[in-house]
């Protein structure tokens, strides 16, 4: 059993999950989806780099398979949480300053983006766990569609000033790549800040039980999270299968570099389509 914490503890905690969750979108929308998509593109990356991209967000999170055996073995879920996510953030400086000292290393850019996507997954483990304990299940649902609705409202909001940004800037490729650094910088300190709201979350001492493999199947015994699991398994397949190469194909079909005045991808990228 988890012991529970003083109503206006719960309250306050609620509070800052919100801040923390509008926070955490944000970082998101600037420091990933078109905009990596993009800025992989100028440094030279071709559709297979895309996918591997692609994939290693999501193998990473097998990493919270081992995860599951530390948060029972340290019992401390703020704490993995705090270091996972300061940690993981804290990569994308270093992606945002490569078009300074190595604007063409895309191994580099693969080998950061993975340790982020690693270290990010480690603390989504923690943070759910977390979260289950903390937020009375009685209003959990109305919570989250709460943090949910206003994180994307100014996420979205963010996303649109940055395309602005990069749509109206002029200039030759890398000026064009070093663009994209302020808009990770941005990213990465609404993710900073993100974590500052996390540190003011209390959290609900927990139970600590043997980690096993019988802890692991005890999930799939039941019929409706099998049926879950395979809903969003399928979805997430498809989804995240298409959607970053939809992102290749507006940037690159259009050919809106040439408005710049240089190509803002390399030529390689450009191929003639016949008439639709």
């Amino acid at each position: 059993m988890t012991v529970t914490l003083p109503p206006e503890k719960v309250s306050k905690g609620l509070k800052n999950i919100i801040y923390d969750g509008i926070c955490s979108q944000s970082l998101f929308t600037l420091a990933g989806g078109p905009f990596l998509v993009a800025f992989a593109l100028i440094m030279g990356a071709d559709n297979a780099y895309i996918g591997y991209i692609t994939a290693v967000s999501f193998l990473s999170q097998l990493i919270q398979i081992p995860t599951i055996y530390l948060i029972e073995k340290l019992g401390r879920r703020k704490l993995i949480t705090i270091i996972g996510s300061l940690t993981s953030r804290a990569m994308w400086i270093v992606i945002a300053l490569m078009p300074f000292f190595s604007p063409q290393n895309l191994l580099l850019l693969l080998g950061v983006f993975s340790t982020s996507s690693i270290l990010a997954n480690v603390s989504a483990c923690s943070w759910n766990s977390w979260m289950r304990d903390l937020v009375p299940i009685e209003t959990r649902g109305v919570f989250f569609a709460k943090r949910f609705k206003l994180s994307y409202a100014l996420s979205s909001t963010l996303g649109i000033l940055a395309g602005l940004f990069i749509d109206n800037l002029g200039g030759v490729s890398l000026e064009i790549l070093k663009s994209y650094s302020i808009i990770f910088i941005i990213g990465t300190i609404f993710g900073l800040m993100s974590v500052f709201f996390i540190t003011r979350i209390p959290e609900p001492a927990m139970e600590k039980s043997k980690f096993s493999l019988e802890l692991l199947k005890q999930p799939f015994l039941d019929k409706n999270f099998r049926k879950l699991l395979s809903t969003l398994g399928f979805w997430s397949f498809a989804s995240n299968l298409a959607t970053p190469f939809v992102a290749v194909y507006k940037l690159l079909y259009p050919k809106v570099s040439y408005r710049y005045g240089a190509p803002i991808f390399p030529n390689c990228f450009y191929k003639e389509v016949g008439t639709m």
